[in-house]
């Protein structure tokens, strides 16, 4: 019985741990592409929503409507005045993101600012 509880314990400690891993998703995210546009991702993430801003050649833009769902999140940015969705997942320190009308054959790969 004791043994049982211990893997039951283990396991939860394990999920937890997990889900904390899938969404973190805070903080600073860079990539510069070879032709120099440098994009930035400066983002507060919850279990469910995001935050923060977007910012291109050094224009930080505000995000709106984020969401989170385990690694993947979704955000809207105004890109030239035209509000453009933004979709991506996120593995450890390294983000793939895509404008949605684009689709992930476009991806964007960003690295986590330490």
């Amino acid at each position: 019985m004791a043994r049982r509880m211990l893997n039951v314990l283990l396991l939860v400690v394990l999920l937890c741990v997990l889900a904390q891993a899938q969404t973190d998703l805070s903080g600073k995210w860079s990539e510069t592409t070879p032709s120099g546009l440098n994009a930035e991702l400066d983002i507060k993430a919850t279990a469910t929503t995001l935050t923060g801003t977007f910012s291109v050649r050094a224009r930080p833009m505000t995000i709106t409507d984020g969401n989170v769902t385990k690694n993947t999140f979704t955000f809207v940015a105004s890109l030239s005045g035209t509000p453009e969705t933004i979709e991506g997942a996120v593995e450890n320190d390294e983000m793939k993101a895509w404008l949605t009308r684009q689709g992930p054959e476009r991806t964007a790969v960003l690295k986590r600012v330490k």
